[in-house]
């Protein structure tokens, strides 16, 4: 799995991005409830997306807001203790989450034999076992599964003499990840009750992991060669190990097959029984990542025109942008006050329970106002005094909340660097060429609009959001 479905939670409405904060933090609270805490480092975004499928088909499940207190609570510490508090979604998807890393650490144990990977299998041996004990209860084909993922060696080794065509070869490669996300979907379907529809969800996880496989190898192609390791796209198009980038024409040619298997996957999502709300959800979202990854495919720009009514519909298309500090400190101020709003619902009577109640909104005002300045937009997701309070041991928060005090501390020296660079005419080239200090790669004449920040540079979309069109980073550490 490897972040194909990852969303841009910054451009949805509140419900939508509700939806998949308890998708994806449930999953990772999920994986300490039934593997222990060490599991939830093998949180990826794609075992999310089969929860959020799961759910969207399941009768049973289609209601998340009504889920164990747990799951929407902002705490990270706070998990479900009892099974039968956790959705059958999230089970299904943190299980296959540790199944998946298994395969992945043995994979790398045979290519590698490196201690570390073999520390790394049995630091989690414990984790691996009760998933293969639950994969085997809910009557999961794990042989199938193991006959699947072990044939990814041979065919590899068969690869390197093989008279097939490229597009034969890549298709035989990619076989073992497709055929085992096929396996995961197809029985994601039953478990949900939708037997009927094992067919699409099976051809679903088909061409979501064949193209899984071939981004993979596109994005590892200079590594690998780096480091002598096999790579499909270099065994199929029988390319010199010297030649260090893809041609253009191979990538042409990769790309319209992305794009084939994006159009089956799209069909597929078609064919399941959910609403035309997701189905356009999941279908922007896997366009955005594919675009992120591999630049525009053909036919994206007729694709996206067709679905501008729906996600106009469906979305708030503005991403978020880093705050001034006199912005900061009004939101964080109006934030408090609809807190405190919030907490003091009646007067009291009586000039004891006025004071009670006097030093209870300071309290409660003093205490909201450094955490929703530090991280505004968290905040803002905070209904309650409770939830805001449980921020504070939310790891999306403190990493934010680390970033934005890194940035007043270094903020007037990248101010100071672009004063010191206009005087000397753009010719004062300290801590790289080009650079600016607020980001890798930002023209300062588009940072710095009328003495505001414009918004469009790495850093400024991404204080608490996981995209950012600037194309500079890739926000990877945040979801919520």
């Amino acid at each position: 799995m490897f972040g194909l479905m990852r969303s841009r939670v910054c451009s949805q409405t509140n419900e939508l991005k509700l939806h998949r904060r308890l998708h994806y933090c449930g999953t990772c609270k999920t994986l300490e409830s039934m593997y222990g805490r060490k599991s939830r480092i093998m949180l990826n975004h794609d075992t999310v997306f089969l929860a959020e499928i799961m759910s969207a088909i399941s009768s049973g499940h289609k209601f998340p807001q009504k889920w164990h207190f747990s799951y929407h609570t902002f705490n990270c510490l706070s998990s479900p203790r009892e099974k039968e508090q956790i959705p059958l979604p999230l089970q299904f998807a943190a299980t296959t989450a540790v199944i998946i890393t298994e395969f992945k650490i043995a994979d790398h144990i045979t290519d590698s034999n490196k201690i570390a990977w073999k520390a790394a299998g049995q630091f989690f041996s414990s984790s691996f076992a009760k998933a293969s004990a639950q994969l085997h209860e809910w009557c999961f084909p794990l042989d199938e599964l193991r006959l699947a993922l072990l044939s990814q060696e041979p065919r590899e080794a068969e690869a390197r003499i093989s008279k097939l065509t490229a597009d034969a070869l890549l298709a035989d490669l990619a076989e073992p990840t497709a055929a085992a996300t096929a396996l995961f979907f197809r029985h994601g379907a039953r478990l949900t009750g939708q037997s009927a529809h094992e067919p699409d969800m099976a051809s679903l996880g088909r061409s979501f992991g064949a193209m899984a496989y071939l981004i993979d190898a596109l994005d590892d192609y200079g590594k690998d060669l780096k480091r002598g390791d096999f790579n499909a796209i270099q065994a199929a198009f029988r390319l010199k190990s010297d030649i260090r980038s893809i041609p253009a024409e191979i990538r042409h040619a990769l790309a319209e097959k992305i794009g084939v298997l994006r159009g089956e996957m799209e069909t597929a999502l078609g064919r399941l029984p959910m609403s035309e709300e997701m189905k356009a959800l999941f279908t922007m979202r896997l366009q955005e990542n594919l675009s992120r990854k591999t630049g525009r495919l053909p036919g994206d720009r007729a694709d996206m025109a067709k679905l501008s009514q729906t996600e106009c519909s469906i979305t708030q298309h503005a991403c978020r942008v880093r705050l001034s500090l006199s912005e900061r400190w009004k939101n964080a101020v109006a934030q408090a006050e609809k807190i405190v709003l919030e907490q003091n619902n009646g007067v009291p009577s009586g000039i004891f329970p006025r004071c009670g109640s006097y030093v209870r909104r300071t309290f409660v005002f003093s205490s909201v106002v450094p955490i929703a300045f530090l991280a505004p937009y968290q905040a803002s997701d905070a209904a309650t005094y409770r939830e805001c309070m449980s921020l504070l041991l939310n790891m999306i928060f403190l990493g934010t909340a680390a970033g934005t005090l890194a940035r007043l501390v270094t903020r007037p020296v990248g101010l100071a660097m672009q004063s010191l660079t206009a005087l000397t005419g753009g010719q004062l080239l300290l801590f790289g060429a080009g650079r600016h200090a607020g980001g890798p790669n930002i023209n300062p004449e588009n940072h710095l609009k009328n003495g505001k920040e414009s918004g469009n540079s790495c850093g400024d979309c991404c204080d608490g959001c996981d995209c950012c069109d600037c194309g500079a980073c890739d926000c990877g550490g945040c979801d919520c």
